[in-house]
């Protein structure tokens, strides 16, 4: 993904999102549940090079939420470096932490990446959150860069959101 400097008020909101809203995709098998107010959907492209399924974006300028479904990711610890890599040269002071697991009673990898640091002065929070499925791989990277107080306001809603995104389960139904 791609960093880009987009005014909110410059881009057209084709949806909007309530707190504790989950955003899902009829033919995908994820969800997405949005944390605090102002969110919203914008054009695939206003923050990617428009390979992704959705982008969200709120009140805060910069800051926002892709997501992707991979599938033509052969190596998952390339990729996940290259995202590591990407968010070093994009942020000063960068420092990262990453976790990996298998999501309960599934063979789906979760990983999650954290990397803090500045940009502009401003401190700053790139999240990924990338899961890999048998028939799929959904990636969902987020930028939250703010003044301070805007920073602490949002930093924990952003890490819900990226901690938060799932998959879900086809329930097997008996007629």
């Amino acid at each position: 993904f791609s960093y880009l400097s987009i005014a909110p008020f410059l881009v057209d909101k084709l949806e909007t999102f309530p707190h504790q809203f989950e955003y899902t995709q009829e033919d995908k098998s994820f969800a997405l549940t949005f944390h605090g107010e102002g969110w919203y959907r914008v054009e695939a492209g206003t923050f990617s090079d428009g390979t992704s399924l959705a982008e969200f974006s709120n009140t805060i300028p910069d800051s926002y939420f892709l997501l992707f479904n991979n599938n033509e990711i052969a190596d998952v610890n390339e990729h996940i470096h290259f995202r590591r890599n990407w968010i070093k040269e994009t942020f000063n002071n960068t420092k990262c932490t990453e976790e990996r697991r298998f999501v309960p009673r599934s063979m789906h990898l979760k990983i999650e990446l954290q990397c803090n640091g500045t940009m502009s002065l401003d401190p700053s929070i790139a999240l990924v959150t990338f899961i890999q499925t048998p028939n799929h791989n959904y990636e969902l990277p987020g930028v939250l860069s703010a003044p301070n107080g805007t920073y602490r306001q949002w930093l924990s809603d952003y890490q819900s959101m990226a901690w938060e995104f799932k998959t879900k389960q086809k329930q097997n139904r008996i007629t």
